[in-house]
């Protein structure tokens, strides 16, 4: 008991320095370079100025003696690099793009000076990638915001990157992006699966935890950049075999500036779809504004005080036809005819000789009104449209409908940037989405969706010294969703069913019943969350003589409920009304008889409340061995401990037949 309190003392003191310690690396940039005079030596002493162009950010270090200076840590954007010597002219060099993960070499060449002099160049050079091994790419704001992308999505612009490929998960409603009109991709990268790439945005954790999908999608407007980096290239990038996807969200910036948008779609110029027999309406409608600037409170905040807003909306409203095609129960069926279908057979003739089963066929293939199941007529008729095609429209269909489909999606975000003295460079940011579908594609089932996302970030870069620095990020992840299917809530009362088949969720509710070939009926509710992701973030980077240290590591807490009716269900086919051989029976009429194949019914509780922390810690060397070859060595360790339910979990051993559950 003593040895587990000191493991969780050293692990809750762990976790606190953690969070106090940090070194930007994923989202920011690293320069570094050697000072010289016109004879190519190495000038020691230099003061290194790094100061941003659009917002009032400065970083400053001085060249050692070998000449050279690392700046770390650095938010991605346009700066001008100025160096001071004694005796040197001062020299200028401006327009300097740097982006997320960059490590790039920049030297900067000085004069003698005779006079007070200074030399301003007014464009610097292309930054090569020279001071460390990522692979990967970047696609600054600009192009996210020219580049035509269906919906605006960002994850579509990962397909113009290398080593991407557009394989898409199985099952739409995984991996993908929570998005409008599943505009978006999580492709295969490297050849990996879907599931091992890991987004972030700002350095933060932009995963759902439960179904692996991409919650948070800013428009292009409200974007500085995007990073894929590929191959764990460096020891500060986990979680992925994949790749890693950053997003930098926009900061204000000295000037004000905004954006207006909005883009329609509708179905002028659509072709109709062939197993569709018209082509329904169709309205996109997506718009949105953009803006930040220095903030100004009059009497409280000037705008020399370096502190900055930015924030956005975007709303996307879709109209358009469901399509509903399907296979459902005639008129004729539920009184129980199925003449012109495949012979059906009475399953409560069975006889068995010599081994060999048969059963009484129906006279004119018709089920006698007697044996005609109740509960079963009254999901049939109360859950089912009625046919509404002829034969032949739209083959082994004989139901369309056109009804209605709505998305409703709307977004915001805001973001403070402040530069707190020369020593502490500071954000938060907090975004939210909440995403409605609402579908009566079938009147007697429709089906409602909500997602409610939330993404929060909280940094703050501190420099102890010119050769080392710390910051501290928090990340909060949150995802709601509920599926809801509605229609006739008191059919499962009415037919009886609920003694057997309890309802779900506090709501009197079919469990799923499915008919091979037919439409399958079920009502209920699906609820995935709140899931929820805490992530404290930390680390450091210190140079020390031609290495670049950086080090660190997060504690993340994990926790998600979820529930649903997947364990129960009652399947009819064919084979309860046929007589044991092929085109014989239908699965419709085992179901008016009230015969399944098979049923499951889970006991107990079925919920999922899961929860769980992982740890990580890496170490990483930027030796710089000589002016032409940088080494990079990195040691990573990860540790997510397998993930509770507070509900207990349990099994059943085959073997002994015995049951075992366990908190």
């Amino acid at each position: 008991m003593r040895n587990r309190s000191i493991r969780c003392l050293m692990a809750a003191v762990l976790a606190v320095l953690l969070s106090q310690i940090s070194f930007a690396q994923v989202g920011t940039a690293t320069l570094n370079g050697t000072v010289r005079d016109q004879s190519g030596a190495a000038i020691p002493g230099a003061a290194v100025i790094l100061s941003g162009i659009e917002q009032q950010f400065a970083r400053e270090t001085v060249s050692d003696a070998s000449g050279q200076y690392v700046l770390s840590a650095i938010p991605p954007g346009r700066y001008k690099l100025t160096t001071k010597a004694s005796g040197f002219r001062e020299n200028t060099i401006d327009n300097i793009q740097l982006s997320g993960g960059q490590g790039s070499t920049l030297d900067a060449p000085m004069s003698v000076a005779e006079a007070a002099e200074q030399i301003t160049v007014t464009g610097a050079p292309p930054l090569l990638q020279t001071a460390n091994a990522n692979v990967g790419a970047v696609i600054e704001g600009k192009r996210l915001e020219s580049l035509p992308v269906l919906g605006r999505n960002f994850t579509s612009l990962l397909l113009t990157l290398p080593g991407v490929s557009p394989a898409r998960p199985a099952s739409s409603t995984r991996g993908g992006p929570i998005s409008v009109g599943d505009t978006g991709v999580n492709p295969s990268i490297n050849g990996q699966r879907w599931r091992n790439n890991n987004y972030t945005i700002d350095g933060v954790p932009n995963n759902e935890p439960l179904l692996n999908r991409v919650p948070v999608l800013p428009p292009p407007e409200a974007l500085s950049e995007m990073k894929m980096e590929m191959a764990l290239s460096s020891g500060a990038n986990g979680h992925a075999s994949g790749a890693n996807i950053n997003l930098v969200t926009r900061g204000g910036s000295n000037a004000f500036h905004g954006n207006l948008w909005e883009y329609f779609r509708n179905n002028v110029l659509d072709a109709r779809p062939f197993f569709v027999p018209r082509l329904g309406a169709f309205r996109w409608n997506q718009f949105g504004a953009a803006a930040g600037g220095p903030v100004m409170i009059p009497k409280l905040v000037s705008r020399d005080k370096n502190w900055y807003v930015f924030g956005y909306y975007e709303g996307i409203l879709v109209r358009r036809s469901a399509n509903a095609i399907a296979l459902v129960p005639t008129d004729a069926q539920l009184r129980g005819d199925f003449s012109g279908s495949n012979p059906i057979f009475n399953p409560y003739t069975t006889v068995t000789n010599s081994g060999v089963s048969s059963r009484q066929p129906f006279p004119n293939n018709q089920i006698p009104r007697n044996l005609l199941n109740p509960a079963a007529l009254t999901y049939a008729t109360d859950l089912n449209p009625r046919a509404n095609l002829a034969p032949g429209v739209i083959p082994g269909n004989n139901y369309f409908n056109q009804g209605p489909l709505t998305n409703d999606a709307h977004q915001w975000n805001l973001r403070v940037d402040h530069q707190f003295g020369k020593s502490d460079n500071f954000f938060a940011r907090y975004t939210r989405t909440r995403i409605e579908t609402v579908s009566a594609a079938i009147p007697q089932a429709p089906t409602e969706t909500t997602q409610v996302n939330r993404n929060v970030a909280v940094s703050d870069t501190h420099l102890f010294s010119p050769t080392f620095l710390v910051t501290g990020r928090f990340g909060l992840a949150q995802t709601t969703q509920d599926d809801v299917t509605g229609g006739d809530l008191t059919v499962a009362r009415r037919a009886g069913t609920l003694d057997a088949l309890p309802g779900f969720a506090g709501r009197e509710v079919i469990i799923p019943v499915g008919i091979a070939g037919y439409r399958g009926l079920s009502q209920g509710i699906q609820y995935l969350g709140p899931q929820l992701q805490l992530s404290w973030i930390g680390d450091a980077s210190k140079v020390h003589g031609k290495h670049s240290l950086q080090f660190g590591g997060a504690v993340m807490y994990t926790s998600f409920v979820t529930n649903n009716l997947a364990g129960t269900s009652v399947q009819f086919t064919a084979l309860p009304s046929s007589n044991f051989a092929p085109r014989t029976g239908d699965a419709l009429a085992s179901f008016l008889l009230g015969t399944p194949e098979s049923a499951s019914r889970v006991l107990g509780n079925t919920e999922g409340d899961m929860y769980g922390p992982a740890y990580s810690l890496y170490l990483q060397d930027n030796w710089r061995f000589t002016e032409r070859l940088t080494v990079n060595v990195g040691l990573r360790w990860d540790y997510a401990r397998p993930m509770r339910n507070r509900h207990g979990s349990g099994t059943l051993v085959q073997e002994t037949g015995q049951y075992v559950w366990d908190i």
